[in-house]
């Protein structure tokens, strides 16, 4: 990704474009590179052949033979495809010239066919003919088996591991089969068993693409031997489908909890349901039913894998209970399939939310309220659960569908009749709130408390411990979120819930519950205003390592990625260590979230990790400081396509003030033009950040902007922002600075105002504003002087009443105001005479000048 992104930062859209095209072969010469210019990116310059085969993106491997990582193909080849003046037919058209280009370059003597399973050649049929290419490869393999040829096989299977994906998806039996006969070659025979393991097989037989295909006698195979499968259905119809009893049987026999497993099922389930009377048949799909449900909610082993083979299960029972015959179970049937494909954990996550979408609303169709009020209000609990995760459609409403949902439940399941599930509604329509993005955000958190506040009325640890861990997992989320009340002990109270949480989820007993309280725990360290800062996110980076244990990449590729942004969160902001190693190690992270964030699939989580990397890049110590800056600017830019001010108005303005920061840092380019961006950054996020609404980043954002008023010379624009920082910030008095003293951004908002007095100055004696000058250094000893007396033990416990603080304000300032007055009429002549402006710029030697110094050392002091 860096290299990708370093490349496209350097060079314009044609070199972009160009090397796209590039990736599709597998090896580069520069004479092919040069037709692949010639014939589809002759906008680019021609120098851009080179700039590509000598950059990052490609390696040499031979004499003028060149190769693309595996990776960066694929992503290239990915952008290539998803372009909307490229597409997949550019991919064919490629495909064609290729196919043309080797028949020219590997032509042979006349008489002799052309070698038609050269490497190259596969390539080329992966874009138009992946059937035939599947059959092709495993034909080849086939031979090389016959051949004993394990080199030859070796490297036959290795490059069909390698194809990319953008080019050709192959059926996953192939690529199984593939990935074990890579593992025997290379002597790892444990894990080609573990892939030889996973196929449909005929004891040693495999068929691929219609090809018997072999597996080595060396590999031990473990059989899932069909009383296995039998006896486990024969123990949830005699327990009635008891946990206790069915989960310690799987927990002896995970190994043969396979994908091997589901095809039994299938095949055994298939062939019996022909054989038996129809009220044996729904006896039996009653069985696979209630077995396909434990099985998906099982704690342990493989949770992708096992969802797999429930909705295997699910699926041989529809062939039993259909909507003509059984239209209750076949509703039931739906919600069930529909409730898989939500927690489904292999194919695209976007298909499979829309799916289980698509299973609700089927359900629904039988589900209705006046038939049956109870499974039609389930129905819109698990409605809106897959609304609140809706990756497709606007986001704004899905949630509002979300809510509408669980607001339409809680009609029917109400507290007296239906406390459990009055409850779990009540988790769902508070997780809806947090999300929300419509409306009020702090009343929507607001909300969100409430409702898991009454969910606990419920679910208490000693009657459902289970379901109340989960309860304050989803309270200490909302604390960590809150915007009202007191910052620090909101924080403090996420703690707490999560460290509750964790007395029940263990990581033996709950893994998967374990890790995601470990990732929310280690998000309130991060964030933790009380302790020592440093130990706080230390134990960030710790609970997030932990929550990794669980969270791979492989078995949990949205939760891994979810984890490796927070990582990345807790490195750039890291105390200890080496800063420069921690910063590098926070773009890792969030280069790593990008494996599993491609934009189309995931818009909103692509957007927030291109703001953490611009934050990154911003702060990165190594690499060239006006480099790591352009990287700044083009991933805050990216954020930006998604982050719109009418879907995320927040994220839009919290983006814009970073690319306004960095814009204003920015080397390259022209300066005035740089910082007139900047300035219009920092307009756009102040018309987000409200200072009734978002006080603390209006004032941030405000300075901000001042200073990039200050910097472009614009001394009007200056001195009035730094003037309602000023106002806004003395207006601070009593017990509303005291609550952002609790809050943890009093000291914060002291130095930002103390910072605006001295730019104040300055910016008054440019303009030629000597009065205000010297009226603005008396405001600051006065503020200053107030904040000594307000520290001091002069009042029980150093709490000053609000009504003395604000007369005491009240009083230096007059006292202020008659010394200038005073000052005015005696010395006028004598302190003008004193100040000199040159050019804009301010005399250090000034009398004016000196008083600050003064009064800075007496702040020291």
């Amino acid at each position: 990704m860096e290299r990708i992104l370093g490349f496209a930062q350097k060079f314009d859209q044609a070199h972009f474009d160009l090397a796209c095209h590039a990736a599709f072969p597998q090896t580069l010469t520069p004479d092919l590179l040069y037709q692949i210019w010639l014939r589809f990116v002759p906008q680019a310059p021609w120098t851009a052949v080179a700039r590509i085969l000598l950059s990052r993106l490609c390696r040499e491997v031979g004499y003028e033979l060149y190769e693309m990582d595996v990776a960066v193909r694929n992503l290239l080849l990915t952008e290539l495809k998803e372009d909307e003046r490229f597409g997949k037919q550019q991919l064919d058209k490629l495909a064609e010239f290729y196919t043309d280009y080797l028949k020219q370059q590997f032509a042979r003597e006349e008489g002799q066919e052309e070698d038609l399973t050269q490497p190259q050649y596969w390539i080329a049929l992966a874009s138009t003919k992946s059937k035939k290419l599947s059959r092709q490869l495993a034909q080849a393999i086939e031979l090389r088996l016959k051949q004993k040829n394990w080199k030859e096989l070796f490297h036959l299977v290795s490059f069909i591991e390698a194809v990319p994906k953008a080019l050709v998806e192959f059926d996953a039996p192939l690529i199984t089969y593939v990935r074990g006969m890579l593992s025997y070659t290379t002597g790892d025979l444990e894990s080609a068993a573990e892939e030889f393991n996973k196929l449909q097989r005929r004891e040693r037989q495999v068929e691929i693409a219609g090809v018997n295909l072999s597996i080595p006698d060396e590999v031990p195979l473990v059989e899932v031997e069909l009383d296995f499968l039998q006896r486990l259905l024969q123990i949830i119809s005699e327990s009635n489908s008891d946990t206790q009893v069915v989960y310690p049987f799987l927990a002896k026999n995970v190994e043969k909890l396979n994908e091997h497993l589901a095809e039994v099922l299938r095949l055994w389930a298939t062939n019996m349901l022909t054989q038996v009377q129809p009220d044996e048949a729904q006896l039996l799909a009653t069985d696979v039913s209630n077995f396909s449900h434990l099985i998906s909610q099982f704690p342990l082993d493989n949770k992708a894998r096992n969802i797999e083979i429930a909705i295997t299960g699910y699926e041989i029972v529809l062939t039993v209970f259909t909507r003509e015959e059984s239209p209750r179970n076949w509703a039931g049937i739906q919600a069930l399939l529909g409730n898989a494909y939500r927690d489904r954990i292999k194919g695209n996550r976007a298909e499979n939310l829309e799916q289980a979408i698509a299973y609700f609303l089927a359900a629904l169709q039988i589900f209705t309220r006046d038939h049956f009020p109870q499974d039609w209000a389930l129905m819109q609990i698990s409605l809106a659960e897959a609304y609140i995760n809706r990756i497709r459609g606007d986001k704004a409403e899905n949630l509002e569908q979300a809510i509408a949902s669980c607001l339409a439940a809680l009609q029917v399941l109400t507290l007296t009749d239906f406390p459990l599930d009055w409850a779990g509604t009540q988790i769902n329509l508070g997780i809806a709130y947090i999300n929300r993005i419509r409306g009020d955000k702090a009343e929507n958190i607001e909300y969100a408390i409430a409702a898991f506040t009454q969910a606990l009325e419920v679910r208490t640890r000693i009657d459902f411990p289970v379901e109340w861990a989960a309860t304050q997992n989803a309270l200490g989320t909302a604390y960590i979120n809150r915007i009202r009340g007191d910052k620090a002990e909101n924080i403090e109270y996420a703690i707490a819930a999560f460290t509750q949480a964790l007395e029940v989820r263990t990581r033996i007993d709950f893994p998967i519950d374990w890790a995601n309280a470990q990732n929310n725990l280690g998000n309130a360290y991060r964030d933790r205003i009380r302790g020592d800062k440093a130990e706080n996110l230390e134990m960030a980076i710790y609970s997030c390592q932990n929550a990794l244990q669980v969270y791979t990449r492989e078995a949990f590729p949205e939760q891994w990625a979810v984890t490796m942004n927070n990582l990345g969160f807790a490195y750039r902001d890291r105390i200890l260590g080496d800063r420069s190693e921690n910063l590098e190690q926070a773009i890792s992270c969030f280069d790593a979230a990008f494996q599993v964030y491609p934009r189309q699939a995931f818009p909103v989580d692509w957007a927030n990790t291109q703001n953490n990397l611009g934050i990154a890049y911003r702060d990165r110590i190594r690499g060239e400081r006006a480099d790591n800056i352009e990287r700044a600017i083009n991933c805050f830019e990216n954020a930006l396509q998604v982050y719109t001010r009418t879907s995320f108005p927040q994220k839009w303005a919290e983006t814009q003030k970073n690319l306004g920061i960095t814009y204003s840092e920015r080397i390259g380019g022209d300066r005035p033009v740089n910082l007139e961006r900047a300035i219009n950054c920092f307009e756009n996020a102040l018309q987000i950040y409200t200072p009734t609404s978002f006080p603390q980043n209006h004032l941030e954002t405000l300075f901000n902007l001042a200073v990039a008023y200050q910097d472009n010379r614009q001394l009007n624009s200056t001195y009035d922002a730094f003037a309602n920082i000023i106002d806004s910030l003395e207006s601070f008095q009593g017990s509303t600075f005291n609550r952002w003293e609790v809050k943890g951004k009093k000291q914060h908002l002291t130095e930002l105002l103390n910072q605006a007095y001295q730019s104040m100055v300055e910016v008054c004696l440019q303009i030629g504003y000597s009065d205000k000058a010297i009226e603005y250094v008396e405001r600051s000893k006065v503020r200053n002087l107030v904040e000594l007396i307000a520290n001091c033990n002069l009042h029980p416990k150093g709490n000053i009443p609000d009504s003395i603080l604000n007369e005491l304000q009240r009083l230096r300032l007059e006292i202020s105001t008659k010394q200038l007055q005073l000052e005015a009429l005696n010395k006028n002549v004598s302190i003008l005479a004193n100040i000199r402006v040159e050019d804009g710029v301010s005399n250090p030697d000034s009398p004016l000048m000196e008083k600050e110094a003064i009064q800075n050392q007496h702040e020291k002091g």
